[in-house]
């Protein structure tokens, strides 16, 4: 008579056969076929997990905020897109909330960025767009582009309550383009573009600094157009020439556009020349324009109200002569 042990046995390795029985080195079936929500199928490699001091290379989405920061927050590579999604990025007050160090081609989108030196910086590199993010409450800049970067689209941020400036155009930057920003409440200049040349500044909100709204220094060949600017003046000083001043809108007390010397360490004084201002208004200005040491600027049907046209006076050994101002006078 064939015993039971003997007929359990065949039994169970068929059962094991078939997957029925779980066994040594088996797993559940379902289990082996399931395939995580976030992974597209079966072998793809899941989304990076971003932290503080994390590279993003290739396309990467924030998945939620990044917080005490103590370095950097996030470097982006070279043709790398970061979609924060709204997420913020929190520092200690120092260094950079995202980072382009002589990135080329990226893109930085929907991004909530404060409490570090500067809350964005591009530093050399060209060709990349920050858009749709909100840059605020960073100890020095909203944005920054550094280190002779070029090419780079600043589109549809709002920069705002920055504790010195809200965005700064450094030294040798050449062709970026600002449009679309709302660059507001700045502890000093809202905007401000030194030694750079080329770039163009069109259709910002710019208003509430406590300083220039618009400082432009040793900047050449630049276009400002269609812009309304309130509170503070747009001034210009040192060597900036060739700059246009297109169609922009002029709101609040005090100064319009003031050009004046600046006496440059180690070089001596300078003088803004050959700059133009073509329409747009200035409805609320004390004084509409002000020349100090400043040549051959022109300034021509720019609609006015009570202002004083022009107010002209020597600065730097250099008197201000050649500089013409037609208004368009309305009650």
């Amino acid at each position: 008579m064939i015993g039971f042990r003997s007929l359990v046995k065949p039994l169970t390795l068929v059962l094991l056969l078939l997957g029925w029985l779980p066994g040594r080195g088996a797993t559940d079936a379902r289990a082996s076929d399931a395939i995580p929500a976030s992974t597209p199928g079966a072998g793809a490699v899941s989304p990076p997990v971003l932290g503080c001091g994390s590279v993003v290379q290739g396309s990467a989405t924030l998945a939620a905020d990044l917080t005490g920061c103590s370095g950097v927050g996030l470097r982006v590579a070279a043709g790398a897109s970061l979609d924060c999604a709204g997420h913020a990025i929190t520092g200690s007050g120092v260094m950079y909330g995202v980072l382009l160090d002589g990135a080329t081609g990226a893109l930085v989108s929907n991004c909530r960025v404060s409490n570090f030196s500067r809350g964005v910086r591009i530093d050399g590199g060209s060709g990349n767009t920050i858009t749709g993010s909100e840059l605020f409450s960073n100890l020095n800049y909203g944005l920054e582009l550094a280190g002779a970067t070029s090419g780079n689209s600043i589109e549809d941020n709002v920069v705002h309550d920055n504790h010195d400036e809200g965005i700064h155009v450094g030294t040798g930057a050449a062709g970026n383009m600002l449009s679309g920003n709302q660059i507001l409440r700045s502890a000093v200049e809202n905007l401000y573009l030194l030694s750079s040349t080329g770039n163009v500044v069109t259709g910002n909100t710019i208003a509430g600094s406590r300083s220039a709204a618009i400082y432009v220094k040793h900047t050449t060949d630049s276009t400002f157009s269609g812009n309304t600017v309130s509170d503070g003046p747009i001034l210009v000083r040192g060597d900036s020439f060739g700059n246009s001043f297109q169609n922009n809108e002029l709101d609040g007390t005090g100064y319009g556009f003031r050009f004046k010397a600046y006496l440059q360490p180690g070089i001596g004084w300078t003088f803004p020349h050959d700059n133009s201002v073509t329409g747009g208004s200035m409805l609320s200005k004390r004084v509409c324009f002000s020349f100090a040491g400043a040549y051959d600027n022109q300034a021509s049907q720019v609609t006015a109200r009570r202002c004083a046209a022009a107010v002209r006076s020597t600065l730097g050994r250099q008197r201000s002569t050649g500089d013409v101002v037609e208004l368009i006078r309305v009650p």
